[in-house]
């Protein structure tokens, strides 16, 4: 018999805290993934995106620390994540030119680290699917009308079926 050994990200691309419930919650905390550049990685408090320097700064490569404007509340859930641009090409390779090891590793993080935010996103290897948020389908048009399927914070397991059938 054979046997199909799928492989699954084990390099996460974000990193939880919660804040202390008392005391200092300024910080630092650990960033527990790589990235290429401080602006791809996001950083939110209870779920609201805070901006670099203004609420947090980067103490190291692997830490952060929030500022007096940006001080997350007691017990505050804390996300930081990366968010690789992959719009552009980080290095743009030229015929004749000396490659580097620098230029090569930056090429393959990037691709990479794309990848890993979209398997974190979007793809479990079990058939589940967390989704955190709603869900917002556009239609056949791409305009101004969407519909959204909400979902309000769950206070226990629950299992919603659709049926099979049209209509």
């Amino acid at each position: 018999t054979r046997q199909l050994i799928m492989a699954t990200n084990t390099a996460p691309s974000f990193t939880e805290h919660t804040a202390p419930s008392s005391g200092s919650t300024v910080g630092p905390y650990s960033i527990s993934f790589t990235y290429i550049d401080e602006d791809e990685v996001d950083v939110t408090v209870n779920g609201v995106s805070k901006t670099k320097t203004t609420h947090y700064t980067f103490a190291s490569a692997t830490t952060i620390e929030f500022t007096n404007a940006g001080t997350p509340p007691n017990s505050a859930a804390i996300k930081f994540q990366r968010d690789t641009n992959i719009g552009s090409k980080k290095v743009d390779f030229q015929d004749g030119s000396v490659l580097t090891e620098t230029d090569l590793d930056s090429s393959t993080d990037q691709l990479l680290f794309g990848l890993q935010e979209l398997s974190d996103d979007y793809v479990k290897r079990d058939g589940s699917q967390t989704i955190t948020g709603n869900l917002v389908f556009e239609g056949s048009t791409d305009d101004n009308n969407e519909t959204t399927l909400a979902i309000t914070d769950p206070t226990a397991d629950r299992t919603i079926t659709i049926p099979d059938r049209s209509g």
